[in-house]
This record gives C-alpha cells, structure tokens and sequence, in this order.
C-alpha cells in the first residue's frame, strides 16, 4: 500500500473579550483533550495555531497548557505557526502593523515554547499580493509558491520580522 503524508494544522483562536465560559468550554470540550490525545500517539505529528489572545487566557488561566504544547515542540511532533498576535485581516491594515502583530506573536512562541516558526496562519485566508512577498519584501519562496496555500508568508518575511 502506498504511503500518503497529510499535513494536519490545528487553529485555535478566541477573540480578546469574549466570554470566560466560552474560552473554558473550549479548552475543557477541545483544546485540552486534542493536545493529550496527541500526545498519547507518538506517532501523530501536527501544525499548532493559537493565536496570542487565546494563548493570553491560556497563560492566565490554564497554563499547564503551556506543558503539553511544549513538549510537543520539544520532540518535534508539533510545528507552530505564527501569525497576527490579535488576528487581524493582516490585508487591510498598514504594514508596520502587520509586521507588529507577526513579530509580536513570533517572539511570544519562542520566548514560551522555544519554538521557530517557519509559516504563518492566514486570517480569514484573505489574501493581498503584499502578503505574498512579505512584509520585508521577501519570503524565500519561490514566486510560483506564492499564494497558493493558507500561510503565504513564510521564513523569510519572518526571519527580517525583528529587524
């Protein structure tokens, strides 16, 4: 039988101010049963999103979290992706912002999970073709790349995010 690799990417995001009992009903129904679950199966690698108002609440309130996700990094069965801190339409607002919200939420997964994040989750997949170069100009990418998956903007944008 042919073997097949399936690239699994979870999103997780709550917006900043919504209910407590959402974002406990959520992590209780979903965000903490599919982290042990995970990683009862050692075999199982995955994509993580959270984005930073989520991981915010999470800190705050659940931060035995922060373990799972972790060691998931740590044995290298887990990928984080970066993205807009506060998941916004990354098209519509200015570029220094972009870059912000990108550096932002980067640093705050190496800083919590040592994690180097080499892609980026595409709010409400709206694309723009700025988004595709990046917001230094370059992804590393090829131009035939471009566009054609959520996380248009790549290594390369991230790695002039901090500059």
């Amino acid at each position: 039988m042919a073997r097949i690799n399936l690239a699994f990417c979870i999103h997780s995001h709550q917006p900043t101010g919504n209910f407590p009992w959402v974002f406990r009903n959520a992590y209780d129904r979903a965000y903490r049963p599919f982290l042990e679950v995970v990683r009862r199966h050692p075999h199982i690698k995955v994509v993580l999103h959270y984005s930073g108002s989520l991981l915010t609440w999470l800190e705050e309130n659940r931060l035995e979290i922060f373990d799972n996700i972790s060691y998931l990094v740590r044995q290298g069965r887990a990928e984080m992706l970066t993205g807009g801190f506060y998941e916004p339409i990354l098209a519509i607002i200015p570029e220094r912002d972009t870059l912000g919200q990108i550096t932002y939420l980067t640093e705050y997964l190496k800083r919590h999970f040592d994690a180097d994040p080499k892609g980026l989750w595409l709010t409400e997949r709206v694309q723009h073709a700025a988004l595709s170069r990046g917001p230094t100009g370059a992804t590393g990418r090829s131009e035939g790349r471009r566009g054609d998956r959520p996380g248009g903007v790549l290594r390369g944008a991230l790695r002039g995010a901090g500059t």
